[in-house]
């Protein structure tokens, strides 16, 4: 009888100091790019790299000094030589811009709008920009004349 009140003590004060388990709030993940994961395998062939762990074929590897030509090029943290950098900057969908920086010779940075966000969109007066210079066109605004998307109005934010 002992054992039983005893035991029936220790599962009440179990059942006390039980607390709500709640679900944790889930956020996207950071892209590799974000992380500096800026380079594939073959770019950084013959130097150490880091793989990124959200995808491996992305990697990190020390680019601030490179031989190429039998000259060394050293770039600014954040910035890398052309060569380096083309290869993962893709301009051509309006939403990446390779910027060379002011006074270090052929070093660059890809520059990188958010989603719905574009370089060189044609808003003909209604738009938001971001700190980098990326804009999204409203839909009330439109497109400028000058746009091929003038009649059709902006495409997720971007008048080409």
């Amino acid at each position: 009888m002992k054992n039983l009140i005893l035991a029936s003590v220790c599962l009440g004060a179990m059942l006390l100091n039980i607390q709500n388990v709640q679900a944790q709030t889930c956020v996207t993940p950071p892209s590799c790019y974000s992380l500096g994961y800026t380079k594939t395998v073959s770019q950084c062939s013959g130097k150490a790299m880091l793989k990124c762990p959200l995808d491996t074929s992305m990697v990190f590897c020390d680019n601030s000094s490179s031989s190429s030509g039998g000259t060394t090029t050293s770039c600014p943290s954040g910035y890398f030589p052309y060569s380096q950098i083309i290869n993962s900057c893709d301009e051509s969908q309006g939403n990446a811009k390779l910027v060379k920086h002011g006074t270090y010779s052929n070093c660059y940075m890809c520059k990188k709008c958010m989603s719905g966000y574009y370089f060189n969109n044609k808003c003909s007066i209604s738009s938001t920009k971001d700190s980098i210079g990326c804009e999204r066109c409203s839909s009330e605004g439109g497109c400028s004349v000058g746009s091929a998307d003038y009649k059709t109005g902006p495409i997720d934010g971007w008048c080409r």
